[in-house]
């Protein structure tokens, strides 16, 4: 009996299980908050995770269960080759999960698989710091929090695809700093084989990033002896093995991207594009999601960084930390600047996105510079007891600067549309936010005997962070259908449908709404109208 409770109390003690246990409070408070389904009349479903994903889940669960074709459906578009869209849409293993959720519950497997994939998120970035960074202590679950209720998430979370490259990143990124050490390449190739296959589109984003996270650590380890000509002759192997890694990842799933390719081509950029585009609109709009205030025109137009009010904080010094080597803080300054180009540059924007136009959601790449955002605070962080007094002052002066900017912004009615204007409340709230978060983050630093309290106090003041910002990604012209919405074809469906002789080969028009293209996949009848976009 001892032995059991020591167990439990082993486990409950584990900082991925207070993790995972946090992220499930957290997704509670953020169902709550949107009045989500069990707390209120709404799903989770909204925009194209209604129109779209719900209704291939539907039929994935048919092909899983009665033998549906994969490769070629009727249900859509006077014939359809499925196999592209089950490898943008439907390719994690996560998806198989469907098979225990009937059409009309749908939208409750979207809301549980949410959550698995964010407690994923969590975790597999706390075990990135872990391998790659060798922080095992408790409190690296603040980090961990930050990524998983990032701006990016809580903002294309709805894109739940997406999310599983989310949640891989930090895995390719323990496998990129594994081959550097180790100069085994195969560990590599199939994570990242892995992440292509689960979403080629955004796997294409992660692989991109590894990249320049492969250059940058290759650098920061190396440089002492990088300038020397058989370290060169080193570097240029280790590069070249690296570029044919990714080759071979790619190679590898293949027979979903070429297929994804071809149908896809369409969308591919022909025309010239300009290597720099200085355009002040885009600079303001993406200041203004530097404060914890995004909304729904910001999620269509900006870079989504914002990750918490902790980063804002932290990161200024980690650039003033004695303990961090300059050759670290110059790369990973230079990252991050590469990383913002695409804001005034439509070819590095176009580029990241495979040289595809982004049909709304604009940045879809921008998770990648969140988290090399937190990992250049988590590292101040590592070593806060080198934070002085004087650090943390000058880290308030810059923010309440960047503040005094967004005022005068707004005095000078630079932003003057209410779906972009940012109000004073905002504003006050992460004024004040931030002095919390600034008090409790110095008697961490500086108390001994009550180190464990104020380090339990900071994860609280982060939590109510980050609920700020769930409340704000929920306020949004993009509306969470109600269950009521997503079920009410239903009865009407099965009452029609038993007037069709043949489902498989008579076409049928039934378009009840705007959202209604798809639908046709969820009831399992043959019509001539069809809905995706990539």
């Amino acid at each position: 009996m001892d032995k059991i409770k020591g167990k439990i109390t082993k486990f409950l003690k584990n900082r991925y299980t207070i993790l995972t246990l946090v992220i499930i409070a957290m997704y509670m408070v953020y169902l709550i908050i949107a009045k989500v389904t069990p707390f209120g009349e709404k799903t989770i479903l909204k925009s194209d995770a209604y129109q779209q994903y719900l209704n291939f889940f539907c039929y994935f669960r048919e092909v899983l269960l009665n033998g549906k074709s994969l490769f070629m459906s009727w249900n859509l578009g006077l014939g359809n080759v499925f196999l592209t869209t089950f490898a943008y849409y439907l390719a994690s293993p996560l998806n198989l999960l469907v098979v225990f959720f009937k059409p009309e519950n749908m939208y409750w497997f979207v809301e549980i698989i949410t959550l698995i994939k964010l407690i994923l998120i969590g975790n597999f970035f706390m075990l990135f710091l872990s391998k790659s960074y060798q922080y095992k202590k408790w409190d690296a679950i603040l980090f961990g929090l930050m990524y998983t209720f990032s701006c990016y998430v809580m903002s294309y979370g709805f894109h739940i695809m997406w999310l599983d490259s989310v949640y891989m990143l930090p895995i390719v990124l323990i496998f990129v700093d594994n081959y550097i050490k180790t100069k085994k390449i195969c560990p590599y190739i199939l994570v990242l084989a892995y992440t292509l296959f689960i979403n080629y589109y955004i796997g294409f984003m992660v692989a991109f990033f590894s990249g320049i996270y492969y250059l940058a650590k290759y650098y920061i380890i190396e440089k002492e002896k990088f300038l020397s000509k058989e370290s060169l002759i080193q570097f240029a192997k280790s590069l070249f093995k690296f570029l044919i890694g990714i080759a071979i990842a790619f190679g590898l799933i293949m027979f979903l991207f070429i297929p994804s390719f071809m149908q896809s081509s369409g969308n591919i950029i022909r025309e010239p594009l300009k290597l720099f585009d200085f355009d002040i609109d885009k600079i303001r709009l993406f200041f203004n999601v530097i404060f914890n205030n995004y909304n729904y025109l910001f999620t269509q137009k900006s870079c989504l960084v914002f990750s918490g009010t902790l980063i804002l904080l932290i990161l200024p010094t980690y650039f003033m930390n004695p303990k961090i080597q300059k050759k670290e803080k110059v790369i990973f300054l230079l990252v991050t600047i590469f990383l913002l180009l695409p804001i005034v540059s439509p070819f590095l924007d176009k580029m990241w996105h495979g040289f595809a136009r982004p049909n709304f959601f604009n940045y879809r790449y921008s998770f990648t510079l969140s988290l090399t955002l937190i990992l250049m605070a988590f590292r101040g962080y590592q070593h806060k007891t080198e934070i002085k007094k004087k650090y943390m002052i000058i880290s308030g002066i810059i923010f309440f600067i960047l503040t005094a900017i967004e005022i005068l912004i707004k005095k000078l009615g630079y932003l003057t549309s209410d779906g972009y204007e940012i109000s004073y409340f905002s504003i006050i709230l992460s004024c004040a936010t931030f002095i919390i978060m600034w008090i409790v983050f110095f008697m961490q630093t500086v108390s001994k005997k009550r180190k464990q309290l104020f380090t339990i106090l900071l994860v609280i003041v982060v939590c109510l962070d980050l609920v700020i910002g769930m409340r704000n990604s929920t306020i949004s012209n993009d509306k969470y259908f109600s269950e009521e919405q997503v079920t009410k074809h239903d009865n009407a469906m099965e009452k029609l449908l038993q007037h069709v002789e043949n489902k498989e080969t008579d076409r049928i028009v039934f378009i009840p709404d705007n959202y209604g293209s798809n639908m046709s996949l969820k009831y399992g009848y043959s019509n001539i109208r069809i809905f995706y976009i990539f």
